[in-house]
């Protein structure tokens, strides 16, 4: 879940570089230009290589997407941040850097944003 959330930015981030998109409709001209999308490498790479950080990715199971709707209806949260949030939860992890003010809505977290 959260590899496919890095991918698609590493995604986004090199189309936006290589094509001179404008970031808030950069998704949409790719869409419309499904060729400029077969064109991009490079987020494969850099998602590739995640394997050879010292980290561990956790799967998704049916048991965490069950929790992730309770956490959908209870704090209006998007289908994957809430899919994030209930695998940190199953983990028994609280803390989160991200820039998405929106999980600061879950209580019992400790939110980390990242300053420029």
């Amino acid at each position: 879940m959260t590899l496919t959330e890095v991918s698609h930015r590493l995604m986004l981030l090199e189309a936006i570089h290589t094509f001179s998109l404008v970031p808030r409709t950069a998704v949409r001209y790719l869409k419309e230009h499904p060729n400029l999308v077969t064109q991009l490498s490079q987020y494969r790479v850099a998602t590739e290589a995640i394997a050879t950080f010292n980290v561990t990715v956790e799967p998704a199971t049916p048991e965490h997407f069950h929790a992730a709707q309770q956490l959908c209806a209870r704090h209006g949260l998007l289908t994957n941040d809430a899919l994030l949030i209930a695998v940190m939860q199953s983990l028994g992890l609280t803390d989160l850097a991200s820039n998405d003010t929106d999980l600061t809505t879950v209580p019992g977290l400790t939110f980390w944003q990242p300053r420029p």
